[in-house]
């Protein structure tokens, strides 16, 4: 039986902020346990009393305003027990925030986007519709084009992981199919997944392949007929690949979602542009002391090679490579300015 549960539903239910009076309504420990003991005989004052102190002790360095379980102290010992129920709550402001992400993300057909948002609204009242007035078909389509579930291979992907098995699935490519933009399946794939990332608006899996230990990147979407599958029997522990992995910094230094070996790179940046990188390094820019003039500054960032070379094109007027030890980047750059200039200057 878990006592721990029951507890804080008791308390979830019967205690708290009363919306009208604005009273806190509490329970004393003789309460909690009259009331679950009526419905589980097993349970006694001892255990009660246990519970109750390692839910304190266990938030017992957060600030009282995100508290779950508050009381009162008297005489050096705590009584009057309640539910804090603001530390859960959301805000109408906050669920408008996770239907934006749903309307206007990229893993949802239009279909399961407003079914998705519609029941978000049913989580709060009239306010909460007013504010998104657009969760209807007047929104028009989402710029997820498959009919993916993506939920449903992100569900099976972590099952996987869980269970220590591994995932197979059809990994597909957008191709012109007839006229239309459609999917082609390339292969068939075997792997272990080691962690889901949303990264640019989609979800993408990192795996391993057997006697591997290379991560490799797949975007969920163009997963097809997944499935969890026996693991790998080769000695590997996804634990020792794993180490030192955070997921902020794996954000800031993939730009494109192109993963691959992380490097230092230097650049002078436009100042007048210098929201453009911050947009995508965030606090991972390093400013160079004594470069700073009136019109460029110069930085460090990390990135991965592919990342680093899509990023420049993209801003060409804002920002130069001025220090390259990657002659591949150096020869990647080159290749695509040969070939925009053939293209279009010639």
């Amino acid at each position: 039986m878990n006592l721990r549960k029951y507890l804080i539903e008791l308390l979830k239910n019967n205690t708290g902020e009363d919306k009208n009076s604005k009273e806190i309504k509490t329970m004393q420990q003789n309460e909690i346990y009259e009331k679950l003991h009526a419905d589980y005989p097993d349970i006694t004052l001892k255990k009660v009393r246990t519970c109750l102190k390692n839910l304190v002790e266990e938030e017992a360095n957060l600030p009282d305003e995100e508290k779950t379980i508050c009381y009162e102290e008297r005489y050096g010992r705590k009584t009057n027990y309640y539910y804090n129920k603001s530390s859960t709550d959301i805000s109408d402001v906050e669920l408008k925030y996770l239907i934006d992400s749903i309307m206007y993300g990229k893993i949802f057909n239009s279909k399961q986007a407003k079914s998705f948002a519609k029941r978000v609204q049913k989580l709060s009242g009239k306010n909460l519709k007013d504010i998104t007035p657009y969760v209807n078909d007047s929104f028009g389509r989402q710029r997820f084009t498959l009919e993916t579930d993506v939920l449903q291979n992100i569900d099976v992907i972590l099952k996987a992981i869980k269970s220590g098995q591994c995932i197979s699935f059809n990994w597909n490519v957008y191709d012109i199919v007839n006229g239309k933009v459609e999917t082609r399946e390339i292969y068939q794939a075997t792997v272990k997944p080691i962690r889901l990332i949303l990264n640019e608006g989609r979800y993408c899996a990192h795996v391993r392949y057997e006697k591997g230990r290379k991560i490799y990147t797949y975007n969920v979407d163009l997963m097809k007929e997944i499935r969890v599958v026996p693991g790998f029997q080769d000695g590997i522990r996804e634990e020792e690949i794993q180490r030192n992995f955070e997921r902020a910094e794996y954000l800031l230094q993939t730009p494109y979602n192109f993963g691959g070996e992380i490097k230092t790179y230097k650049l002078r940046v436009q100042k007048e542009y210098f929201s453009r990188l911050v947009n995508t390094f965030s606090y991972g820019i390093k400013i160079i002391d004594g470069t700073e003039t009136e019109k460029t500054v110069d930085v460090r960032i990390k990135a991965t090679k592919r990342g680093m070379v899509y990023w420049l094109l993209h801003h060409y007027d804002v920002a130069e490579l001025i220090e390259n030890k990657d002659e591949e980047l150096g020869e990647e750059l080159r290749r695509a300015v040969e070939s925009l200039y053939k293209r279009y200057c010639e």
